[in-house]
């Protein structure tokens, strides 16, 4: 049975964040762009996704989506097909990552999400240079704006309380795609590289001129990425 692909957004993104790679492949695979329902952890996000589609999966997450997979695995290993993680982060939480949600947790409140989205989240999550290309500034301002306050504030307590990752990695024995930005300042391509080492079928694709944010900045590239390592599965 083909498994379902499940694009997976990261936090304050919704499917407007995979529009382009899910449209590029929904003809050649079965696929679902998913939406988080208001969660407050990790754990409730993965478990409502696999009550929710039956069958095979195999989850294609960006940031925050790619940890969720991880728990899908973490909860439910038999049914996983693959993993394709973009811009994940697979360790816990860290003080300083709490503090700076907590300031713009409070930025948020004071200013507006929109403003939050548009001075700090924008040019932080595009590469150097695309944080000035409007559409791509408006789409994560528009996204944060859809999600609102409450939801950040739910999302940022479901990254707060995630587990650690990093552990489980060897003992993926299914193939993980591991895609990541070459311009990524949340998370690095080393942290990714690392990812990719440590996994038993990790395979590592950098998407040149991305940051955080790939499969809106280069739509395009993280299509063919997932296309050409999905055909490798056959």
């Amino acid at each position: 049975m083909t498994p379902t692909l499940v694009f997976l957004p990261g936090s304050l993104c919704d499917s407007r964040v995979w529009q382009a790679v899910y449209l590029s492949l929904r003809a050649d695979y079965p696929c679902i762009d998913w939406n988080y329902p208001r969660d407050d952890s990790i754990a409730a996000m993965a478990t409502r996704v696999l009550e929710a589609v039956s069958g095979p999966l195999l989850p294609v997450g960006l940031s925050m989506g790619g940890i969720v997979a991880l728990e899908m695995w973490r909860q439910a290993p038999h049914r996983l097909d693959g993993l394709a993680l973009f811009g994940t982060n697979p360790g816990p939480d860290t003080p300083e990552r709490r503090q700076a949600r907590a300031g713009q947790m409070e930025l948020a409140g004071r200013d507006g999400i929109e403003r939050l989205a548009r001075e700090r989240l924008a040019p932080a999550y595009l590469a150097p240079g695309a944080a000035g290309r409007e559409p791509f500034t408006s789409t994560v301002a528009a996204m944060a704006v859809s999600a609102g306050v409450e939801v950040f504030a739910d999302q940022s307590d479901a990254l707060a309380g995630r587990a650690d990752s990093w552990p489980i990695l060897p003992g993926i024995d299914v193939p993980v795609l591991v895609a990541y930005g070459s311009a990524d300042r949340v998370c690095p391509p080393d942290g990714h590289l690392r990812m990719a080492g440590l996994l038993q079928r990790g395979s590592g694709v950098a998407l040149e001129r991305a940051g955080h944010l790939a499969p809106l900045e280069q739509a395009a590239e993280s299509a063919q990425a997932l296309r050409n390592w999905l055909a490798s599965l056959h």
